[in-house]
């Protein structure tokens, strides 16, 4: 399976860790002035970058995956190991900072060592230990809330887009564990929640790749979205699931080891008009009303009673031309809740020749 959505996520990531790096490089120069005669703009640019690179070769080996016994244990860990990143950073900077200023390399002048090093034991040394402190603080926060919120969703969050109720067009899919409860039973409650746990994991790099967003989980199923586009490029609604799919069958000796069962899994899909707002105020969370939504659940239900695996509506499948993929009409159904009758087919990959 291609790994061009986590890439991605992780560009998007980069970027924004660079950006936040250089404002918060600038505001710090400017509330304890530039260390040496750089204009404000440059020594931004200067410990901005040397902050972002530490922040990133950071993440790239893993930080952001790190688990262990308690989140505040793991916080600590994290955020002294920023620290030292940002101080290994601010050294750089410093470096580059003075180089530039007096036209010298280091190891070229025993006067800009002097300076470098009379910089790094003085205030400056001490302003660094703040902003390291800050930075730190600052970075493991918006990781942590992007991680719960989803992709996406923290942008939009930030930025009021959610406080009113905003009407959107959206495809929904709701995909779910097959046979729950009789893995329930056959694992006890601890065993089948750890399975649920890997079975959610695996479905990341599927997520990343066709720009998927979680609208919510339940249980051991999950709700998916994307916007038109998004979901309609590539038929990206259709490719999460073969992409899934795949992930688990290249995964099946590891469940087969740890659980002695390979979880399967259907889903249903439907597109429409929904209307998205920000609920609660003891726990905030941005949800999404329409019919649509009882709809893809609806045709996910009917799954066991077709006999498939995955459906969709029969409007969505109108909007979507693949190769890869092959659709067969199952005809007009009623589903609970709806008057008028939907259409549905079944979608299925067409393999490789």
């Amino acid at each position: 399976m291609g790994q061009s959505g986590r890439v991605r996520a992780r560009v998007r990531g980069s970027l924004q860790t660079l950006g936040l790096s250089i404002l918060f490089s600038g505001l710090i120069n400017l509330i304890i002035g530039p260390v040496t005669r750089l204009p404000l703009w440059a020594a931004a640019l200067v410990y901005g970058f040397a902050f972002a690179g530490a922040f990133i070769t950071i993440d790239l080996t893993g930080l952001d995956g790190w688990r262990l016994k308690t989140y505040f244990l793991t916080s600590i860990v994290r955020t002294l190991t920023y620290m030292v990143g940002v101080f290994i950073a601010f050294f750089v900077g410093v470096t580059v900072n003075i180089s530039i200023v007096t036209r010298q390399l280091p190891w070229q002048s025993a006067d800009v060592r002097g300076i470098i090093w009379n910089i790094l034991s003085q205030t400056y040394f001490l302003g660094s230990g703040a902003a390291a402190l800050c930075a730190a603080f600052l970075v493991n926060a918006v990781q942590a809330i992007a991680r719960k919120l989803g992709p996406g969703v923290l942008t939009n969050w930030v930025r009021g887009y959610y406080h009113e109720p905003r009407e959107e067009v959206r495809i929904f899919m709701f995909l779910d564990m097959k046979d729950s409860t009789t893995l329930a039973e056959q694992l006890g409650h601890l065993r089948f929640s750890a399975l649920v746990r890997d079975f959610m994991a695996d479905l990341t790099d599927p997520i990343l790749e066709t720009d998927a967003e979680v609208s919510h989980y339940i249980g051991d199923e999950v709700v998916i979205t994307w916007t038109m586009p998004k979901g309609l490029d590539r038929a990206n609604c259709l490719r999460l699931f073969r992409l899934f799919r795949t992930r688990l069958t290249s995964r099946a000796p590891s469940y087969k080891a740890k659980y002695g069962v390979v979880p399967d899994f259907k889903a249903g899909a439907h597109c429409g008009a929904v209307v998205a707002t920000e609920v609660g105020e003891i726990k905030s969370e941005i949800v999404y009303h329409g019919d649509v939504l009882n709809t893809a659940a609806r045709i996910q239900a009917q799954c066991n009673t077709l006999n498939c695996d995955f459906l969709i509506s029969g409007e969505l499948a109108g909007m979507i031309t693949s190769p890869e993929f092959r659709t067969r009409p199952r005809g007009l159904h009623t589903l609970k809740g709806r008057v008028q009758p939907v259409e549905l087919v079944e979608v299925q990959a067409v393999e490789p020749a």
